[in-house]
């Protein structure tokens, strides 16, 4: 899902090219709050990549919705409209874009044995993580599978395997760190057809445990003062996510406050000792270009 990230978006592709045929990428003219928003992906900047890239966007979650109807997971919406703390229509949306996502993809018929990565676009995958993952994959082994977190959801069924990684949280800047992390996964087309993809995410639903030092979530980032972490903040679907001692997000007020949040929510510390083995190599080797998303000490 495709937000404004168009630094983030050029170090991920230049990350992952060399083990990723293609990326899809979806672009809604609403935010997941519902909020109208511009396109901001740079056609011309990414141009270079040609066909690596299939871009894909649509002006209105509800026109798309209506369109397709049974796009998104019901049982995924319905959770999070029975939770009292969540608004279902911003996860809906949600939801809905990542189910796209997959449309995309069956549209441009990808091979029938492909590996298919899902993650946000600031989960970024080390090549060293997809071999271990390819080399699961290539024992083409089935697994009795259910959620990890909603036994009662489903019964057990044989299928591929579904393998989350571990990566390494940074928040804000590229140098504040947080914590390990438990997300993204690669899955196969097959797999697909058993579960929606946002069941695989939600659900925990995996055959292995995650793959340790698989890369890095970069969330947050933020080139300004703070402007971007709050128009984050008012878009994403925590947005009106209700939670003891605070706000919902979606009420915060300007930017200096967004920053707090981030530094509070993510118990930020700074980190400093960044090389090719800590941080991608592409980052590295374009440090003046990254600059901007560092902090001082």
């Amino acid at each position: 899902m495709f937000f404004n990230e168009n630094d983030l978006l050029e170090l991920k592709i230049n990350q992952e090219q060399n083990f990723v045929d293609q990326f899809i990428i979806v672009e809604a003219g609403e935010t997941h709050t519902g909020l109208k928003k511009s396109y901001n992906f740079d056609h011309e900047r990414f141009k270079k990549y040609g066909d690596k890239i299939i871009y894909a966007k649509f002006d209105s979650f509800s026109e798309e919705m209506s369109k397709y109807p049974n796009l998104a997971s019901e049982d995924f919406t319905n959770i999070h409209k029975n939770q009292p703390n969540c608004n279902g229509e911003d996860w809906g949306r949600e939801n809905f874009q990542h189910e796209y996502a997959v449309k995309v993809l069956r549209d441009n018929n990808p091979e029938p044995e492909s590996l298919i990565f899902f993650g946000g676009l600031d989960e970024l995958f080390r090549e060293e993580a997809f071999a271990k993952a390819r080399a699961i994959f290539n024992k083409k082994e089935k697994y009795s599978l259910y959620s990890k977190v909603f036994h009662h959801y489903k019964s057990p069924v044989y299928m591929d395997a579904v393998i989350h990684f571990e990566l390494d949280l940074y928040a804000f800047k590229f140098n504040l760190f947080s914590k390990k992390d438990i997300c993204g996964l690669v899955t196969t087309l097959e797999n697909l057809s058993i579960h929606k993809i946002s069941e695989f995410r939600v659900f925990a639903i995996c055959s292995h445990e995650a793959l340790a030092n698989g890369g890095w979530h970069f969330t947050f980032l933020d080139d300004t003062d703070g402007e971007k972490a709050l128009k984050k903040y008012k878009s994403w679907a925590h947005s009106r996510d209700v939670a003891a001692g605070r706000d919902p997000y979606f009420e915060m007020k300007d930017k200096e406050e967004a920053v707090k949040t981030v530094y509070r929510d993510y118990n930020l510390k700074i980190n400093n000792n960044f090389t090719s083995e800590t941080h991608p190599k592409y980052l590295i080797d374009n440090f003046k270009k990254y600059e901007k998303y560092f902090a001082k000490e």
